[in-house]
Protein backbone atom coordinates (compact mmCIF):
# COMPACT_ATOMS: atom_id res chain seq x y z
CA UNK A 1 0.00 0.00 0.00
CA UNK A 2 1.42 3.23 -0.63
CA UNK A 3 -0.35 6.77 1.15
CA UNK A 4 -0.63 9.81 -0.87
CA UNK A 5 -1.60 13.12 -0.14
CA UNK A 6 -2.52 15.72 -2.31
CA UNK A 7 -2.61 19.09 -1.26
CA UNK A 8 -4.03 22.53 -3.50
CA UNK A 9 -2.20 25.24 -2.27
CA UNK A 10 -4.77 28.22 -1.48
CA UNK A 11 -3.95 31.66 -0.14
CA UNK A 12 -7.50 31.58 2.14
CA UNK A 13 -6.93 35.68 3.11
CA UNK A 14 -7.31 36.02 -0.50
CA UNK A 15 -10.55 34.18 -0.28
CA UNK A 16 -10.49 33.66 -3.95
CA UNK A 17 -9.15 29.89 -4.48
CA UNK A 18 -10.10 28.77 -1.28
CA UNK A 19 -13.49 27.14 -2.27
CA UNK A 20 -12.38 26.16 -5.98
CA UNK A 21 -12.63 22.40 -6.36
CA UNK A 22 -8.97 20.95 -7.28
CA UNK A 23 -10.12 18.93 -10.13
CA UNK A 24 -6.48 18.95 -11.38
CA UNK A 25 -5.82 17.03 -7.87
CA UNK A 26 -9.07 14.89 -8.82
CA UNK A 27 -7.94 13.81 -12.07
CA UNK A 28 -4.68 12.93 -10.48
CA UNK A 29 -6.05 10.36 -8.06
CA UNK A 30 -8.56 9.30 -10.76
CA UNK A 31 -5.79 8.19 -12.76
CA UNK A 32 -4.00 6.57 -9.91
CA UNK A 33 -6.84 4.71 -8.74
CA UNK A 34 -7.77 3.33 -12.35
CA UNK A 35 -4.08 2.88 -13.06
CA UNK A 36 -2.72 1.21 -9.35
CA UNK A 37 -3.73 -1.16 -6.93
CA UNK A 38 -3.23 -0.90 -3.14
CA UNK A 39 -3.80 3.30 -3.49
CA UNK A 40 -4.26 5.41 -0.74
CA UNK A 41 -5.05 8.87 -1.82
CA UNK A 42 -6.62 12.13 0.20
CA UNK A 43 -7.13 15.45 -1.28
CA UNK A 44 -6.84 18.25 1.25
CA UNK A 45 -6.30 22.03 0.96
CA UNK A 46 -3.30 24.06 2.41
CA UNK A 47 -5.76 26.26 4.19
CA UNK A 48 -7.30 23.09 6.20
CA UNK A 49 -4.34 23.89 9.08
CA UNK A 50 -4.48 20.91 9.72
CA UNK A 51 -1.48 17.94 10.32
CA UNK A 52 -0.26 16.73 7.30
CA UNK A 53 1.34 13.70 8.97
CA UNK A 54 -1.90 12.38 10.13
CA UNK A 55 -2.29 11.04 7.00
CA UNK A 56 1.13 9.42 6.81
CA UNK A 57 1.90 9.46 3.35
CA UNK A 58 4.42 7.92 1.76
CA UNK A 59 4.47 10.83 -1.06
CA UNK A 60 3.35 14.45 -0.94
CA UNK A 61 2.01 15.81 -4.18
CA UNK A 62 0.86 19.35 -4.41
CA UNK A 63 -0.24 21.72 -6.92
CA UNK A 64 -0.12 25.48 -6.85
CA UNK A 65 -0.60 28.84 -9.44
CA UNK A 66 2.02 31.71 -9.58
CA UNK A 67 0.43 33.56 -6.67
CA UNK A 68 0.55 30.83 -3.91
CA UNK A 69 4.11 29.60 -4.63
CA UNK A 70 5.08 30.74 -1.44
CA UNK A 71 2.68 29.05 0.02
CA UNK A 72 3.66 25.72 -1.61
CA UNK A 73 7.48 26.14 -0.80
CA UNK A 74 6.94 27.08 2.94
CA UNK A 75 4.37 23.79 2.92
CA UNK A 76 7.43 21.96 1.31
CA UNK A 77 9.58 22.97 3.96
CA UNK A 78 6.90 22.24 6.71
CA UNK A 79 6.69 18.81 5.72
CA UNK A 80 10.31 17.82 4.72
CA UNK A 81 11.26 19.25 8.46
CA UNK A 82 8.58 16.39 9.78
CA UNK A 83 9.74 12.90 7.33
CA UNK A 84 11.69 13.14 3.91
CA UNK A 85 9.29 11.87 1.98
CA UNK A 86 9.42 12.73 -1.91
CA UNK A 87 7.83 15.85 -2.47
CA UNK A 88 6.30 16.25 -5.95
CA UNK A 89 4.95 19.58 -7.14
CA UNK A 90 3.00 20.61 -10.57
CA UNK A 91 0.66 23.21 -11.54
CA UNK A 92 0.55 26.14 -13.84
CA UNK A 93 3.57 27.70 -11.94
CA UNK A 94 6.03 25.02 -12.19
CA UNK A 95 5.26 24.26 -15.23
CA UNK A 96 6.39 27.47 -16.90
CA UNK A 97 9.03 28.13 -13.93
CA UNK A 98 11.06 24.56 -13.40
CA UNK A 99 14.00 26.34 -11.87
CA UNK A 100 12.45 27.59 -9.43
CA UNK A 101 11.76 24.01 -7.67
CA UNK A 102 13.19 24.19 -3.88
CA UNK A 103 15.17 22.13 -2.23
CA UNK A 104 12.26 21.11 -0.56
CA UNK A 105 10.59 19.98 -3.42
CA UNK A 106 11.65 16.70 -5.24
CA UNK A 107 10.49 16.46 -8.54
CA UNK A 108 8.35 19.03 -10.71
CA UNK A 109 6.04 17.64 -13.10
CA UNK A 110 5.61 19.77 -16.40
CA UNK A 111 2.47 20.03 -18.16
CA UNK A 112 0.06 17.27 -17.60
CA UNK A 113 0.49 14.83 -14.78
CA UNK A 114 -1.48 12.04 -14.62
CA UNK A 115 0.99 9.37 -16.43
CA UNK A 116 4.30 11.50 -14.78
CA UNK A 117 2.59 11.30 -11.12
CA UNK A 118 1.69 7.19 -11.43
CA UNK A 119 4.93 6.41 -12.24
CA UNK A 120 6.73 8.78 -9.71
CA UNK A 121 4.44 6.95 -6.89
CA UNK A 122 5.13 3.59 -8.46
CA UNK A 123 8.70 4.49 -8.29
CA UNK A 124 8.06 5.28 -4.32
CA UNK A 125 5.83 2.20 -3.89
CA UNK A 126 8.27 0.18 -4.90
CA UNK A 127 10.74 1.89 -2.86
CA UNK A 128 13.07 2.96 -5.89
CA UNK A 129 12.44 6.77 -5.73
CA UNK A 130 16.17 8.18 -6.48
CA UNK A 131 17.54 10.37 -9.08
CA UNK A 132 19.16 8.01 -11.07
CA UNK A 133 15.32 6.31 -11.66
CA UNK A 134 13.98 9.72 -12.26
CA UNK A 135 16.04 10.04 -15.06
CA UNK A 136 13.31 7.60 -17.19
CA UNK A 137 10.20 9.32 -15.99
CA UNK A 138 9.54 11.90 -18.65
CA UNK A 139 8.00 15.45 -18.38
CA UNK A 140 9.52 16.05 -14.98
CA UNK A 141 12.46 17.98 -14.09
CA UNK A 142 14.74 17.66 -10.58
CA UNK A 143 17.92 18.21 -9.08
CA UNK A 144 20.90 16.06 -9.18
CA UNK A 145 23.84 17.06 -7.36
CA UNK A 146 22.90 21.06 -7.26
CA UNK A 147 22.47 20.79 -10.98
CA UNK A 148 18.41 20.73 -12.61
CA UNK A 149 17.78 17.51 -14.80
CA UNK A 150 15.14 18.06 -17.53
CA UNK A 151 13.75 14.52 -18.84
CA UNK A 152 12.02 16.01 -21.73
CA UNK A 153 8.39 16.64 -22.96
CA UNK A 154 6.10 13.89 -22.41
CA UNK A 155 3.30 13.24 -25.17
CA UNK A 156 0.02 14.75 -23.92
CA UNK A 157 -2.89 12.72 -22.51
Amino acid sequence: MVNVLLVQTVNSARNLDANDTPLGLAYLAGYLRVHMKDVSINIISSDEKLDFMKYKPDIVGMTSVSQNFNIAKELAAMIKKEKNIPIAIGGHHISALPHLLTKDMDVAAIGEGEQTFLEIVELVKSKKFSAANLHNVKGIAFRENGKMVFTGPRERL
